[in-house]
């Protein structure tokens, strides 16, 4: 016997740091279907700052990774102290309120990254919880609306596809006051077969606010110099009034429908104040002091 502490044991009394173990992991929620072995073991060994960052928000950070064979995205920020830890032990975390506006939503038919499985990882004085979702694949609205390049067609096309999303959440109950272009991921840029998708739930609650979800859906594109055009805006209004009104409508009703809308929603953005994100979705860092 040498007196030397085994790894399994220098990890349990912390002397190895943040190295990671299995011992170390609490898996909350597990999605059906998912081996809970592989991806306790998997969850816990995976170093992020190995994978691909996504985004950086002081200490949490978005990565793109591979778990138990799937392509997934992880959301890591600290839990430290224990206002956060009564929160994740109530079910009241952001993570929490994500995977129940994900629910939600697939409740709805709108097309949202799956949820796969929710986590704690670390010590009681250092953890981090682990959100871990199915990654969609493309660009976000917001960079679609940064650097163009679409037609015409495609974008009235995209605009009539996020105002029917829209129409979707509001007809089931529901509302969602964070639906910012760099929450939507772009799964399809096709005229014909148009395709978006929600990444980010966490603002998705029941009750109605139609006008300030739509107004979410301009606000962050003003404050970074990339606002769709009125026509491109409209589109999508009226795509989400369709949804939610009669189809039947007298045309001159549907019209003043939508013009009593988009007054609502540009009072919305005046009173929103500074739109400029604190973090830039477009380039991951700080903008605003």
């Amino acid at each position: 016997m040498t007196g030397e502490r085994s790894p399994r044991e220098a990890r349990l009394a912390g002397t190895l740091g943040d190295v990671p173990s299995p011992l170390d992991l609490t898996i909350h929620r597990l999605a059906p279907g998912l081996d809970p072995a592989a991806w306790e073991r998997e969850l816990a060994a995976i170093d992020l700052e190995k994978c691909d960052i996504l985004k950086r928000d002081g200490a949490s950070v978005v990565v793109g990774a591979r778990i138990a064979g799937r392509e997934v995205v992880i959301k890591s920020a600290p839990r430290r102290g224990m206002i956060p830890g009564l929160r994740s032990w109530l079910g009241l975390s952001r993570d929490d309120r994500q995977w129940r506006g994900a629910v939600l939503l697939f409740k709805a038919g709108v097309p949202t990254a799956r949820p796969l499985a929710l986590a704690t990882r670390g010590s009681e004085r250092q953890a981090e919880g682990l959100l871990v979702l199915e990654r969609l694949r493309g660009p976000t609205l917001l960079e679609v609306l940064s650097r163009g390049g679409l037609s015409v067609r495609e974008e009235h096309a995209l605009a009539r596809e996020a105002g029917r999303i829209a129409g979707r959440i509001e007809l089931a109950g529901l509302t969602n006051r964070d639906a910012k272009p760099s929450n939507w991921i772009v799964t399809s840029t096709d005229a014909t077969r148009p395709g978006l998708a929600l990444i980010d739930t966490v603002g998705v609650h029941r009750g109605r606010a139609p006008e300030a979800m739509l107004a979410s859906m301009i606000i962050e594109s003003i404050g970074l110099g990339c606002r769709p055009r009125r026509s491109l805006a409209m589109r999508c209004l009226q795509a989400s009034l369709e949804v939610i009104r009669p189809v039947d409508a007298p045309p001159r009703w549907r019209h003043q429908a939508a013009v009593g809308a988009w007054i609502m929603i540009e009072g919305v953005i005046k009173r929103h104040g500074d739109p400029t994100p604190r973090v830039n979705p477009l380039r991951g860092r700080e903008t605003r002091a």
